[in-house]
Parts: C-alpha cells; sequence; structure tokens
C-alpha cells in the first residue's frame, strides 16, 4: 500500500547551458586548423584536434597515450621538458618556434603558442596551439 508520494524538481538549466557551452568550445577546438595538442606533466598526450592530424599526419587515436616529445627531434627534448617545467612553476611560455616532427619522418617549423591549463585555479595540462611557420607567414602577409 503506497501511502504518499514525494516528488522533487530539480532546476537544470544552468547545468545545461553549461553542457552547451562546452559543446561548442570543444567544436571550435575540432575545427580549428591550427594543431591544438594537450598532455599531461609527464608528456602524454590527452588531446589532439584535426588541425595537429592534417599538419602531422597523424590521426589523434595514434597519438592520444604517446609522449609529446614523440613530435620533437631527439636533441630538442630537454627544451621540451623545459617548457614544462617552467609552466609547472607558473611561468608563461608565449611562444616557442621548433621543428615539429610529421607522420612521413618529414619535419616541419611550427610556430606554437604553450599555455597551462588550469581547472579551479590549479594548473593541470598543457595545451600547444602550434601552426605551420610558412602558414602563420602566408596569413601575416595577407593581412598587410
Amino acid at each position: 500500500m503506497i501511502d504518499g508520494v514525494v516528488v522533487t524538481f530539480v532546476d537544470i538549466t544552468e547545468q545545461k547551458r553549461r553542457e552547451h557551452e562546452l559543446e561548442r568550445l570543444a567544436a571550435i577546438v575540432e575545427s580549428s586548423l591550427d594543431a591544438i595538442v594537450g598532455h599531461e606533466f609527464d608528456g602524454v598526450i590527452t588531446t589532439w584536434n584535426a588541425g595537429a592530424e592534417a599538419m602531422l599526419g597523424y590521426a589523434a587515436a595514434e597519438m592520444r597515450g604517446k609522449p609529446i616529445t614523440q613530435l620533437m627531434p631527439e636533441d630538442k627534448h630537454a627544451e621540451v621538458t623545459g617548457v614544462v617545467e617552467a609552466l609547472r612553476r607558473g611561468e608563461r611560455i608565449r611562444h616557442v618556434e621548433a621543428d615539429w616532427i610529421r607522420k612521413d619522418g618529414t619535419s616541419v617549423r611550427v610556430s606554437a603558442n604553450v599555455y597551462p591549463v588550469t581547472i579551479e585555479g590549479k594548473i593541470v595540462a598543457i595545451s600547444w596551439l602550434g601552426r605551420a611557420a610558412s602558414r602563420r607567414d602566408a596569413l601575416a602577409d595577407a593581412a598587410n
């Protein structure tokens, strides 16, 4: 025998707005022509967008779980580690020019901005936003 019922209503408007905002941000990242690569402090790649795939030839599934240093010549691995450590200390690294290695073994000069990824004020990962230097130069020439 049912003696009563309790019905609770919860306003999920704000939650739905946040979900929609996150979907839009994810779509912006995925559709960017620039390479956007995210990794943990240990250098393990966690995110890889279509721009990175187009520029470097690796599919996201091939790169997730791989070290970011796989994209750099071996003699530059220490520089990547230095950038990661500087970000961990809270320093800002805005611009890095480096040669990245494509899947086919050729290299491409990349002009990259490196950013800490923060959640609730704590740095939790690192994001590289890179553009082939030749593309950057072409875009700058077109703007002039």
